[in-house]
């Protein structure tokens, strides 16, 4: 139905360039502009360009067995020409990623095993959304006593397809917006809470899924558990047509859409610094490592409960890392520190890195620390199964500085345990998330957070080591590193400590 060259990709509509459904207008308005502001005398400025391509038909559908070969020819023909994000607001609506779907469908049929051949053969970042949960199940949930937001974390709301891909980039939604005219009519979900349309992983290899959030707007509910869009609780999108010039929208599509617009701004911010050529791991590791979840530690809490859980795990395949900031992705100033890497590492082999934490931080007069790791890496991915969907993996974990080169070494060279946690090794610094939780998946990302800091501890500069495993591919593994340093009392200055990059001591081969 198409050829090589061809911007639209559906046989005698090359040169047509209407948007039927409207759903591409809204979702690539909001990838330019990030927001639309439709007060009087407001201006509206998009920020990046956006290449369009048409990938679904007149009525917004695609026969999905031609979706995989549609996707692989629209990056084959935008790649070279130097875009590196590629916004995926569409999702397969009878391929939840769950236990019953999982045996029932064939392996080779999963369109996230498309996105995730692209993302590694082509050095890209696909931005893919998590589905939503229609207002007709969301009544029905309701109706058989189901209630927002525990129905958000059953196995029928789990996310479509290609949502699980291990090298996507997974956006869920969050509600963002406050109802205009309230009437008998109830909004669903409190600001900053889950949207009541998400849906939840986890992803292809069990790991968080989404991992990160953005405003996509709210559902009400009537007396008679009718559930609704309003004005209030939607998106302002553009319309495809000059008039009306916008609609109101809700979706995760549009949550998406949203961070692809961030994503684009920290690519351009990280060009303009001078870094040359910068590769899709490292692009997704600044993004991930700037996100914070917009609830305060109370609202989280509160949720938690209210999911019926009593950990936080499962509330993390919902919110996943948090809400991205494209300012604070870059930013430092004297007691914000960021520092990166990015480059290859072989299978069974170990690289450390010197990471500067000042023994002055020991002086800070009150407040915390806070060490925010994030490493992201592409290795292949199987062409038919799923138990050994990556071809390698790997694990990182982070050592104090009163611990010997020759103790890190040791630690790393032992056969990994699936079950070993920080506290095990010599380092003793215990990450919120841990090993066992954050190794699962290609984007790893976790924090630290400290009070009263021993000089000790910095005798030398901590060590990040980052193990690879060879599963069943012998490929250099590209990847990227973002360590963030924040003395949060601003009272200890800790710039000046550190270089622009991180510091590569060496790579051994794993004993």
């Amino acid at each position: 139905a198409f050829k090589k060259g061809d911007y639209f990709y559906f046989e005698g509509r090359k040169d047509d360039i209407n948007d039927d459904y409207g759903h591409g207008s809204g979702v690539a308005s909001l990838t330019s502009y990030y927001a639309l502001n439709i007060a009087d005398g407001a201006s509206n400025q998009g920020k990046l360009w956006i290449a369009s391509a048409r990938i679904l038909n007149e009525q917004n559908k695609l026969d999905e067995q031609l979706l995989s070969l549609v996707l692989e020819h629209v990056v084959d023909t935008f790649a070279p020409m130097g875009v590196k994000i590629f916004n995926l607001s569409v999702n397969v609506i009878n391929r939840k990623w769950n236990e019953e779907k999982k045996r029932t469908i064939p392996r080779e049929s999963w369109i996230a095993r498309k996105i995730d051949k692209l993302s590694k053969e082509k050095d890209v970042v696909i931005v893919v959304s998590t589905g939503n949960i229609g207002l007709l199940d969301v009544s029905n949930y309701y109706k058989k006593g189901i209630e927002y937001p525990k129905y958000l974390l059953d196995e029928n709301s789990r996310i479509f397809d290609p949502a699980q891909a291990a090298l996507a980039l997974t956006v869920g939604s969050i509600a963002s917006t406050t109802l205009v005219s309230t009437g008998s009519d109830i909004v669903i979900a409190g600001k900053n809470y889950p949207s009541p349309f998400t849906r939840s992983g986890p992803g292809i290899c069990k790991e968080i899924k989404p991992e990160l959030i953005e405003g996509g707007g709210n559902y009400v509910i009537d007396s008679a558990k009718a559930v609704k869009t309003n004005i209030g609780t939607s998106i302002i999108t553009a319309s495809n047509s000059i008039s009306p010039p916008i609609i109101h929208n809700c979706g995760t599509s549009f949550s998406a859409a949203r961070v692809s617009h961030k994503l684009g701004l920290i690519l351009n911010d990280l060009k303009e610094l001078g870094l040359g050529e910068i590769s899709a791991p490292l692009l997704k590791a600044f993004l991930v490592n700037s996100a914070q979840y917009p609830l305060s530690p109370d609202d989280f809490t509160a949720l938690i409960s209210q999911l019926g859980i009593d950990n936080i795990n499962p509330c993390l395949n919902l919110v996943g890392y948090g809400v991205p900031d494209e300012i604070r992705a870059t930013f430092c100033d004297d007691y914000n520190v960021v520092t990166y890497y990015q480059g290859e590492i072989k299978p069974d082999s170990v690289a450390y890195f010197d990471i500067p934490v000042p023994a002055s931080l020991a002086s800070a007069i009150s407040g915390e620390k806070k060490l925010t790791i994030t490493v992201v890496y592409h290795p292949e991915v199987q062409r038919w199964g799923l138990e050994r969907y990556l071809g390698a993996t790997l694990k990182w974990r982070m050592f104090r500085g009163d611990v010997s080169k020759t103790e890190v070494v040791k630690a790393m060279s032992i056969e990994d345990s699936d079950n070993a946690e920080e506290s095990e090794r010599p380092d003793q610094i215990k990450f919120i998330h841990g090993i066992n939780l954050r190794s699962r998946g290609a984007i790893q990302h976790d924090m630290f957070i400290w009070s009263s800091h021993d000089e000790a501890f910095s005798a030398n500069h901590y060590t990040l080591a980052i193990a690879s495993f060879k599963k069943w591919s012998s490929q250099p593994i590209k990847y990227g590193i973002v360590v963030r340093l924040e003395e949060l009392s601003r009272s200890v200055p800790i710039y000046s400590e550190f270089q622009t990059r991180i510091g590569h001591i060496q790579v051994h081969a794993r004993v």
